[in-house]
Order: structure tokens, then sequence, then C-alpha cells
């Protein structure tokens, strides 16, 4: 927690959307866990029921929820690479000594992309 408090100090202006973009993302998880919820209601009422009616309220729910539940997740995902980038930023600002020749973003984009073809080709 105090690495968290020691980096919070450097975005002061943006830690509001900090906090936002968890509290949207736990709504978007709670929203998908209750359209997978209805996923379940909606195959019980098809294969256990047969009662169609149901079904298709069911179906445009299962719809509805997961739907918001992911532009929610993009929402708070856009929201909190916002808080990063200007805490990248805060971050050479106040440190101009140290050599931050490579933006923190892109390395840790880079990491990730080796890791996923490392990982496909020794599955493979």
């Amino acid at each position: 927690m105090k690495v968290y408090k020691k980096l919070f100090q450097y975005v002061s202006d943006v830690m509001l959307s900090g906090y936002m973009a968890i509290l949207v993302s736990s709504i978007s998880a709670f929203l998908m866990v209750y359209g997978y919820y209805f996923i379940y209601k909606f195959l019980e009422e098809l294969i256990v029921s047969a009662n169609y009616e149901s079904a298709s309220f069911y179906s445009t729910r299962i719809v509805m929820y997961l739907t918001i539940s992911a532009l929610l997740y993009i929402a708070s995902g856009m929201v909190s690479h916002k808080m990063a980038f200007c805490l990248e930023t805060n971050l050479r600002n106040r440190n101009p000594k140290q050599n931050l020749s490579k933006s923190i973003a892109i390395t840790a984009i880079w990491k990730t992309y080796v890791r996923f073809w490392l990982y496909f080709l020794y599955f493979l």
C-alpha cells in the first residue's frame, strides 16, 4: 500500500479518476456475473422447462447486461490509462536526472507482446 500512496502523490490532480476507474470496473464485473447468471437461467428455461417465451426474455437481458458490462469495462480502462499516462508524465517532469529514454507504457506493451508469442510458440 505504501507504493500506491507514493504514486498517488504524483497524480493528486487526477486521483478521483483512479477511484472512478475502480468503481466503474467493479460495476462492470458485477454486470458480467449477472449476465452469466441469466445465461444459466436462459438455458434452464430453454432445455429443462421448454418455456420459449421466458427464454426470449432472458436472451434480451443477457445481451443487454453483457453489452453494458463490456462498455463499462472499456470506459474504466480508458480512465485508468489516462491516469497512468498522467503519472508517467509527472514522473518524467519531477525526475529529470533519471534516464527514461523509453516510455514505460511502450516497454510494458512490448514485454506483453513478446510473452504472448513465446507462450504461443511454446504450445504449438
